[in-house]
């Protein structure tokens, strides 16, 4: 399931498989580039357990020994969209079309888009798919980075070449509609995109905020899926005392109820 090529790179080796999850040990289980090119090559969900660097040495020269390396799939798709961003010196904005369907299964088949495009496509398709709740695309001095939060902790996912912050924002503002001559103030936009998966389609809303910073405009966008909305008050994790003063107080024809609580927590599935 996993190439050779691809574990002597990221040094991981494939312990086992329960349903829809691998179970992978690695060295170094917070790469989150790794885990999700694996992710992307097998579509399998990848849980990550520490390894030291000898044993996956020995474990990747025992089991791959004899397996020739022509059978590998060939880089990722975040590789490749990647490598096209570094050799297109001039991005336009006319290269790009609002996104409106990101398919997994397909998206290493898009070879026909932009790179722009294509990159912007396989990190909100990587996001949406490992449940992350915000993107942030990030400028600085001398890099460029993308992170996503899972679980409230922020991951590094890629970090493109630094010539190309002004392609990827300017490719996010079109897909939000904002001003993109505007970069000197802050804009507030949305984008509703459908994410088909394994045949299943549904439609998620991106919150995106533009902000102006010191080396370039940074870009947050909030993911909300809306088939993971519970709306049933009873499954929302309450208490029984808790949620009968809750119910009395929104009832209350007078006064107001503060929900506060961390990012991620569920402030937006309970309002």
């Amino acid at each position: 399931m996993i190439p050779p090529a691809t574990a002597r790179k990221y040094q991981v080796v494939l312990l086992g498989c329960s349903g829809a999850t691998l179970t992978i040990a690695m060295t170094d289980p917070v790469n989150m580039f790794a885990m999700d090119d694996i992710n992307f090559m097998t579509g399998y969900n990848v849980e990550p357990v520490v390894a030291s660097d000898v044993a996956v040495a020995g474990a990747i020269q025992k089991y791959y020994a004899d397996v020739d390396d022509a059978v590998d799939t060939g880089p990722s798709t975040l590789e490749i969209a990647t490598c096209e961003l570094a050799d297109m010196p001039h991005p336009h904005d006319d290269d790009v079309e609002v996104l409106e369907e990101v398919d997994t299964v397909n998206i290493q088949q898009q070879g026909d888009e932009a790179p722009v495009v294509r990159l912007v496509n396989v990190l909100l398709a990587s996001a949406i798919h490992k449940g992350a709740s915000d993107v942030h695309v990030e400028s600085y001095e001398k890099e460029f980075r993308i992170r996503i939060r899972i679980d409230g902790m922020l991951y590094t996912v890629m970090t493109p070449p630094l010539k190309m912050r002004e392609a990827v924002t300017s490719r996010l503002k079109i897909m939000a509609k904002l001003n993109i001559a505007e970069k000197r103030l802050p804009q507030d936009g949305r984008i509703r995109m459908r994410f088909r998966d394994q045949g299943a389609t549904r439609e998620i809303d991106l919150r995106v905020s533009s902000l102006p910073t010191l080396f370039g405009e940074k870009v947050v966008l909030r993911l909300l899926d809306r088939d993971r909305l519970t709306l049933d008050m009873t499954k929302l994790g309450f208490e029984e005392h808790a949620l009968e003063r809750f119910e009395a107080s929104i009832r209350s024809p007078w006064g107001m109820v503060l929900v506060t609580a961390p990012t991620g927590s569920g402030k937006t599935n309970t309002l």
